[in-house]
């Protein structure tokens, strides 16, 4: 487990996410928590800086506020992240 400190979890934490990431070869990130509009997309446009594929599940992140999820995904979907529902990520129905 790693503790995030910063809105995003690739920042200034007492460790790197990225080099913990591509030492496993892993070049796919998948965010899913809270708050969307915040924490979640603060992370997935970090990991999209840093040349991974970025994937946004909507139905596994949320906000405190209906507005600000949308808002969330509106924005991330844009240009940051794939949005899709955690069984269209994992290959289901």
């Amino acid at each position: 487990m790693l503790n995030k400190r910063r809105f995003s979890a690739f920042v200034r934490n007492d460790y790197d996410l990225e080099e913990k990431l591509r030492a496993r070869g892993l070049d796919t990130v998948l965010v899913a928590g809270t708050a969307t509009n915040i924490c979640c997309e603060s992370t997935i446009r970090d990991a999209m800086m840093r040349d991974f594929r970025t994937y946004m599940p909507h139905d596994a992140v949320s906000a405190p506020r209906p507005d600000g999820h949308a808002a969330g995904l509106r924005s991330v979907m844009q240009s940051f992240a794939d949005i899709r529902s955690v069984d269209q990520i994992l290959g289901g129905p």
